[in-house]
């Protein structure tokens, strides 16, 4: 064969690997979720209990997110630790049934990131069946950072069809990966912006983070000043003397 009938040879294309198991959880919507605790309460009931008590799941977050308060309308309903490539998982309820899965990635899984914020991105769970549609890659602003986001819609298996999101949250300078997926679990209708800055609103996510009150603890002044990291109150001084007149 002369060497002008090898340059004539195509490439062939470099096979791509197989799904990390953390993505084959993101394409599997709710349903993987179910069918994983169930698992874990047969096999791993000690770790479903601890998963499932907000106060260790609260407590656990702090090591990797920096939050002021816990969020009035957002709630972690369970955490798990012993999903392949993944260092934690939490998984959030909040308004009008979203929800929201935040997985702290392996720096070995950092380059998940090439195929998910792409045009190629096709999705996790079970190949051919929950394939992606309406796919639109951009970014979002949020505490004056900008953040990679990609929206689309998918049907999981014996789900309806859900409107996504999958934002990258890692913070500044983390060889990690923190990924935020977003699923309004009823409803087609895309995940908006305003969305996704009011689930990050408690977390140091950027420089322009402004303090966060919940609403339920307004009515405390001394809470309110350590939320915001006001000097203690001074105490009332009665300055008045008898005769005065006040």
């Amino acid at each position: 064969m002369t060497g002008e009938e090898w340059a004539d040879e195509p490439e062939v294309p470099k096979k791509k690997g197989g799904l990390p198991g953390w993505l084959w959880f993101c394409g599997g919507g709710c349903l993987i979720a179910v069918i994983l605790a169930v698992l874990g309460a047969a096999f791993f009931w000690g770790r479903v209990k601890e998963g499932l008590d907000p106060d260790v799941q609260w407590a656990k977050m702090d090591q990797y997110l920096e939050y002021d308060a816990r969020p009035d309308d957002w709630s972690i309903v369970f955490g798990m630790n012993f999903m392949p490539g993944t260092e934690d998982m939490f998984t959030f309820m909040g308004p009008s049934g979203t929800m929201v899965n935040l997985m702290i990635l392996k720096a070995s899984q950092a380059k998940g990131r090439e195929e998910i914020f792409s045009q190629d991105f096709s999705g996790g769970g079970f190949a051919g069946i929950n394939k992606v549609s309406d796919l639109q890659v951009g970014e979002v602003v949020v505490q004056g950072r900008t953040l990679p986001v990609v929206r689309f819609t998918q049907k999981p298996l014996g789900q309806p069809t859900q409107a996504q999101a999958m934002v990258d949250i890692t913070p500044e300078g983390d060889n990690r990966f923190f990924l935020a997926q977003f699923v309004h679990a009823q409803s087609t209708d895309a995940v908006s912006d305003e969305t996704i800055v009011d689930f990050l609103k408690p977390f140091r996510i950027g420089p322009a983070h402004v303090p966060y009150l919940p609403v339920h603890d307004a009515s405390s002044s001394d809470e309110i000043r350590t939320t915001l990291e006001l000097p203690p109150e001074e105490p009332y001084e009665d300055t008045t003397t008898e005769g005065d007149g006040h």
